[in-house]
């Protein structure tokens, strides 16, 4: 525990400390990409097509840096978690029940669009997810400049820009803005370690398991079957499961920063 503290911590003063040669505001080039994200004002887009019940993974927004700016529909961290979409005919929705009722209603097939582009097979559609998410994961767990809410991804740059001290050094963490270094630190520290909490189990019947080993011999013995549980949730589909894991760690990251950026933490 104490030693995941340490590198998280170490990973975040090395972001803010450092800025490579390569950096294109370093060297005079192209602006970088920013996105507002102010967390007690703005919240993702595209929520409209979702109602109660849908799955985990139904809303999202860009990462820190990314283009687009969100818009400001609620508070909740998590509707930025990056989407895996449901088209059927000309309309697209991030909920996949209502996508499963639009396809048995149009009787139209359903494909899938992740970070915009068309998938016809969900599990591949899933992994591009999945590697969509890892990285922004990664986000959530390092701390960027931020000047007016908008995320700075060169220090140097950062630095000169708020030189005359009109605008205030702020601090970023996914889509969360924070007024000073050590609440930052926290959130991002507090991310790496909620998201690593989220385990994956193996049930076979009403027995439950941390080792997949112990779940194959108890299915072995008894004649059942094999399921992954994540938070609660089952499936006998191993590839499903680590997608669940995946967006559950992401959720649990966002919600930990949300926590420090309320004062909860």
């Amino acid at each position: 525990m104490i030693r995941t503290l340490m590198t998280a911590a170490v990973i975040s003063m090395t972001t803010l400390a450092t800025a490579g040669p390569g950096c294109p505001l370093c060297s005079g080039g192209a602006k970088a990409d920013t996105t507002k994200a102010d967390v007690k004002t703005t919240a993702a887009a595209d929520t409209k097509a979702c109602g109660a019940g849908c799955d985990a993974s139904q809303a999202g927004a860009p990462s820190c840096c990314s283009k687009g700016a969100a818009n400001s529909a609620q508070a909740s961290l998590v509707s930025f978690m990056p989407k895996m979409a449901y088209k059927i005919g000309d309309q697209t929705t991030t909920c996949s029940k209502t996508a499963a009722a639009l396809a048995e209603k149009t009787g139209s097939s359903m494909t899938y669009v992740v970070n915009g582009v068309e998938y016809t097979d969900k599990l591949e559609a899933m992994a591009a997810n999945d590697k969509q998410l890892e990285s922004y994961l990664m986000d959530l767990c390092r701390v960027q400049y931020a000047v007016d809410g908008e995320c700075v991804s060169c220090p140097v740059a950062a630095h000169n820009m708020t030189a005359d001290g009109s605008k205030p050094l702020q601090y970023r963490v996914g889509p969360a803005v924070f007024d000073n270094a050590d609440d930052a630190i926290k959130a991002s520290v507090m991310a790496w370690n909620a998201s690593h909490k989220v385990a994956m189990e193996y049930a076979v019947g009403d027995e439950l398991t941390t080792c997949s080993k112990s779940a194959g011999m108890m299915a072995e013995k008894t004649g059942g079957k094999v399921e992954y549980v994540v938070n609660g949730q089952r499936t006998g589909c191993a590839k499903t499961a680590a997608h669940m894991q995946m967006m559950a760690r992401v959720q649990a990251a966002l919600k930990a920063i949300e926590a420090v950026s309320a004062g909860k933490a």
